[in-house]
């Protein structure tokens, strides 16, 4: 299963609202000649929800994240059901 990094799910669903190319991404290297805050931004954390969904009743309100992002951006009210 593939895994897309979620600030780049962050820049695409924010470049598809505004109409503009997404935010291009600077490669790892050029991040570390940043120092610590470059290297923390490069850094690749993969996360998942998978556990908490298994073993508890909790579930995303979004299936997404770039769902949640565009539902947020367009300042959709959270319902009651879900996360």
């Amino acid at each position: 299963m593939h895994v897309e990094p979620l600030r780049r799910q962050l820049g695409d669903a924010l470049s598809e609202m505004l109409k503009v190319p997404p935010p291009r991404t600077p490669p790892a290297w050029l991040m570390r000649l940043a120092g610590s805050v470059g290297e923390t931004l490069a850094r690749s954390l993969r996360i998942a929800n998978a556990k908490l969904r298994e073993t508890t009743t909790w579930t995303p309100r979004y299936a997404t994240a770039r769902e949640g992002w565009r539902a947020a951006f367009q300042g959709e009210q959270p319902s009651s059901a879900g996360g």
